[in-house]
């Protein structure tokens, strides 16, 4: 009889576990589908008006670029303000590739182009290499390798203190024969200037 008692106190306890933790996943799901309303209507704002600023015809192209800048960044962060509730699929295995094709020096000259005033303000030089053999168009999941990129070269800046921050971009020599696939490599490398070396 104890036994039983003490395996239904078990099971109980077990019950009430699996209630609460339910509960917590529905009340963070409602965070995050208000959170992200919150934050897209005040960035659709700033992408409104860098469109309708971008019209004047007064605008220098310096002023544009800019402008380009601002909107493509904008832009990007939209997107991933759009899958923040992609984190619940994350938490429940769910999470897939979502593979497209894309114009990856496109894609290489938005990222430089987000961080090159960063670099410039802490006096580093941001530098892009991208080997003559890397193909421009792939197909990939866009937004995550996106994502991956601006989290390296944002973290390479950050942590670097003087000298350049050098992106190598090629392809690796371990080819996938047969399957049609090409691995491209990425390097994120801290140089230091000659006149700063001791």
């Amino acid at each position: 009889m104890a036994a039983a008692t003490q395996r239904k106190k078990i099971e109980a306890e077990l019950e009430q576990a699996k209630d609460t933790a339910e509960t917590a996943n529905r009340a963070k799901s409602t965070f995050l589908a208000n959170m992200s309303h919150e934050l897209r209507t005040p960035l659709n704002a700033i992408l409104g008006f860098s469109q309708l600023m971008n019209q004047d015809a007064n605008l220098s192209t310096a002023q544009k670029d800019h402008l380009g800048i601002i909107h493509r960044s904008g832009e990007h962060l939209l997107t991933l303000i759009n899958q923040v509730l992609d984190l619940s699929k994350v938490e429940a295995g769910r999470m897939v590739l979502s593979t497209n094709n894309f114009d990856l020096h496109y894609l290489l000259a938005n990222i430089e182009d987000m961080f090159v005033l960063k670099a410039k303000d802490k006096n580093l030089q941001l530098r892009f290499d991208c080997a003559v053999d890397v193909p421009q168009y792939i197909c990939t999941d866009e937004i995550k390798w996106r994502q991956v990129l601006i989290n390296l070269i944002g973290n390479a800046i950050k942590f670097t203190a003087s000298g350049s921050v050098l992106v190598k971009v090629g392809i690796s020599a371990q080819m996938h024969r047969g399957s049609g696939e090409t691995t491209i490599t990425f390097e994120v490398v801290h140089a230091i200037d000659a006149e700063n070396r001791g």
